[in-house]
């Protein structure tokens, strides 16, 4: 299997593949341990989640879509690198999952077509700002495609941050208010984060409820 060709640049999509190759060689007691982000942990500690069918978009390492599986949700996933496809379908081995609700593919997020009012909730963790020109686009599509009554869990990244060789396109905490003027926040916050020396990065994140 490999990694789909994407907009992203291939040596960022390298880089996740690599991180994916050695988040496999952990230990099965380390593999079976579930660190989900903020917001779905908010999510999952304020909504009723049980039979809720989600979709998450690029998926990674599966913290985020096994951490909802296990509250009951019936979850579809996908990513563009194949080191993310095996290390979900073995982490979902080890986890017991039940295949008819929880599915992974190998896809990218362009590509990936999903029905108006198919899911409950989507989930986009720091990935949508790698479309580039096409990320508000998606970001309207996502919106304008969950159920009403639906849910919209985000995170991504804005300024600061360090220049990168293909621009990424942040999706400000404006736009974001602009474009979900008529739903309602869970939560809503921005964080900066000292990754590195030199490397202070800014984040939006976000879990919000559409109108019914």
């Amino acid at each position: 299997m490999e990694n789909l060709q994407t907009e992203t640049p291939l040596k960022w999509m390298k880089g996740w593949s690599e991180l994916y190759k050695k988040q496999s060689e952990l230990s099965d007691e380390e593999l079976k341990k579930l660190d989900p982000s903020y917001p779905v942990q908010l999510f999952l500690s304020f909504v009723d989640t049980a039979g809720l069918k989600v979709l998450e978009f690029a998926s990674g390492n599966g913290d985020n879509a096994f951490s909802l599986y296990k509250a009951g949700c019936i979850v579809t996933g996908f990513d563009a690198s194949a080191s993310s496809i095996e290390l979900l379908k073995y982490r979902a081995e080890l986890l017991g999952v039940d295949s008819e609700r929880f599915q992974m593919s190998l896809a990218d997020m362009l590509s990936f077509l999903f029905r108006q009012d198919e899911f409950d909730v989507v989930l986009a963790n720091q990935c949508l700002q790698y479309l580039f020109d096409n990320t508000i686009p998606k970001f309207r599509e996502i919106a304008e495609k969950i159920k009403p009554g639906g849910w919209f869990i985000y995170s991504g990244n804005i300024l600061p941050h360090k220049a990168t060789e293909k621009p990424i396109r942040f999706i400000t905490p404006e736009e974001i208010k602009d474009m979900l003027k008529d739903w309602k926040f869970l939560s809503f916050g921005t964080d900066e984060i000292l990754i590195a020396e030199d490397d202070l990065r800014g984040y939006v994140h976000f879990v919000a409820r559409k109108p019914e």
